[in-house]
């Protein structure tokens, strides 16, 4: 029997649908719907939603901007901290 190697499509495809709901998790934290925090943060309302619903991953501008206005690292934003 051969070892399996691991998918790393699907391990991104975990990693980013983490990264989504983990975005999300902030926001509601803080009582903000997905519509309030696009505003907030100058982010179209689909991209967020794409990033929550789709595991698209937000490029790193935009990780950068949602790590700033929560005040967290990128590390702690992506899962890593």
């Amino acid at each position: 029997m051969g070892t399996r190697k691991a998918n790393p499509h699907k391990s991104a495809e975990c990693q980013a649908s983490r990264i989504g709901k983990f975005i999300e998790h902030l926001f509601w934290q803080r009582g903000m719907s997905q519509l309030q925090f696009s505003k907030e943060v100058d982010i179209p309302q689909s991209t967020i939603s794409n990033w929550i619903c789709c595991g698209s991953v937000p490029s790193v501008k935009y990780l950068i901007v949602i790590a700033d206005y929560f005040d967290v690292s990128l590390d702690y934003l992506c899962g890593q901290g």
